[in-house]
């Protein structure tokens, strides 16, 4: 099995363009998969079937344990915190304290095999349909279809989708093969950032960043401008937090 070691770190650098860090405290963790980081700054990790939450410092805060593995895990939202997990094609949202709030089947006229959601808004969903590459925005509230496009079917046979949120009016689909592809509001795609070896993406402000090539990658989303900035730690992947707080995730 796969453990991961968290180090939390209170001290993000970016000293002569390099990030050097003091660390503050290790957390080991069996069989994690996933991490995500909320509005707040504070810091998961989605292990199995299990959510583990941390603040900044590396103290655990909630944890809870699901009835299946967890396929996606969208904090964004803050106060509903949704957990996707595709063996059982249900989603369920958290309160910030990791209670299960509501448990939802995704309706099959929506998805006929639905491999990805995230949340849009507070009570909206993109889906992503395995079985023809659409993705359609639901209103769950009146069970519709909002909105709807397919994905580029030479794109699509040929991918792995690991990932989506949306963010800033836009969605993002994390494909491991092809990158981070990013979508407006009608469908079109806007741009792709290639992304080799990314295990997540995440926001930083109004910047899209994903760790690669012992680099975080910087993007504005708007004016496009990017930066990498080398990170002085072999890890996995890097997620940061509020302020001068930063996770470094190393897998062994």
């Amino acid at each position: 099995m796969t453990v991961a070691k968290i180090a939390f770190t209170a001290t993000l650098a970016f000293a002569c363009g390099v990030v050097a860090f003091a660390q503050e405290r290790t957390v080991t963790l069996p069989g994690v998969t996933l991490t995500a980081v909320d509005r707040a700054g504070e810091f998961y990790a989605i292990a199995g079937n299990s959510i583990f939450k941390f603040d900044s410092l590396g103290n655990r805060l909630d944890s809870v344990v699901a009835d299946a593995p967890i396929t996606l895990f969208d904090p964004g939202n803050g106060v509903r915190l949704l957990a996707y997990f595709r063996d059982k094609q249900e989603y369920a949202i958290y309160s910030p304290t990791l209670e299960e709030r509501q448990r939802l089947p995704i309706d099959p006229s929506f998805a006929i095999s639905p491999w990805l959601i995230c949340a849009s808004g507070d009570y909206d969903l993109w889906i992503l349909d395995g079985a023809d590459w659409s993705v359609k925005k639901v209103d769950t509230r009146k069970s519709t279809v909002t909105f709807e496009f397919t994905l580029d079917p030479t794109l699509a046979e040929k991918a792995d989708f690991v990932g989506m949120r949306e963010y800033l009016g836009f969605l993002f689909i994390h494909d491991r093969n092809n990158g981070i592809l990013v979508y407006n509001r009608l469908g079109m795609k806007l741009r792709s950032f290639p992304a080799p070896g990314a295990a997540s993406f995440n926001f930083w402000g109004e910047e899209l960043y994903y760790f690669s090539d012992g680099k975080i990658h910087f993007t504005d989303l708007y004016n496009l401008e990017t930066r990498t900035v080398p990170v002085e730690s072999p890890c996995y992947t890097v997620v940061l937090g509020t302020g001068t707080a930063m996770f470094v995730i190393c897998l062994f």
